[in-house]
């Protein structure tokens, strides 16, 4: 009988504009990192069982799906910064500028 089982999975994503978030299910158990003033949960160093306080830039991660968990969110800052450049496409599509007009406004908001 075998010990050891290998399989192949895909690398972890975190799509740009986006963080991930790693939840660890193995590691020591996790000592929160945040004080007594952070109240909405713990949030560990990594290599800890926990959520980790360390997001993940977007890229791609050897990540072993069977021990961690990663869930992406676009932060509220890049909320903002979506919003406002869709604002701002809309608002030059609507008086009619052409297209140039409407790139120079989103790497002015970009």
């Amino acid at each position: 009988p075998r010990f050891v089982t290998v399989e192949s999975v895909e690398m972890t994503t975190v799509p740009i504009a986006n963080v991930g978030v790693v939840i660890a299910y193995v590691g020591k158990e996790g000592k929160d990192v945040t004080g007594e003033t952070f109240k909405h949960g713990n949030l560990v160093s990594r290599g800890e069982k926990g959520v980790c306080v360390e997001p993940l830039d977007p890229g791609k991660y050897p990540i072993n799906p069977n021990t961690h968990k990663v869930v992406t969110y676009i932060p509220q800052v890049g909320r903002a910064i979506w919003r406002e450049l869709l604002t701002h496409c809309w608002r030059a599509k609507r008086i009619g500028r052409n297209a140039k007009q409407v790139d120079d406004l989103v790497l002015k908001v970009g």
